[in-house]
């Protein structure tokens, strides 16, 4: 599932009239698993990023990246088929995901 932001403007702010936070200001993907709970139900569980970074760190797990240890950053790089190649081998595993930050989302009415 692609998820992009909305424009970032508070119509009662005039400070906010105008944001750079536009679909395109910084093109990057959030991934994350959908799981269909029910009719009216279904749980948004995105990728453990600490999770990957370690096992990246350990050798278990290969994939394009970029880290810069002096900002403590850490970016996956990879291309779009190399980012489904990894899913395709990994996604099995319920540890690529993190808990903590799904979200449930419930159809009202």
């Amino acid at each position: 599932m692609d998820l992009f932001p909305v424009l970032l403007e508070d119509s009662t702010n005039q400070n906010t009239s105008y944001s750079p936070f536009s679909i395109d200001y910084a093109p990057t993907f959030t991934i994350a698993k959908v799981e269909i709970l029910n009719n009216n139900s279904l749980v948004l569980k995105f990728l453990n990023g600490d999770f990957i970074k370690q096992q990246i760190a350990k050798g278990n797990m290969r994939i394009r990246h970029q880290e810069d240890k002096l900002f403590e950053s850490f970016l996956v790089t990879a291309s779009t088929y190399e980012l489904t190649q990894f899913l395709q081998k990994y996604s099995h595993d319920e540890r690529l995901f993190n808990q903590e930050n799904s979200v449930t989302l419930t159809r009202k009415g």
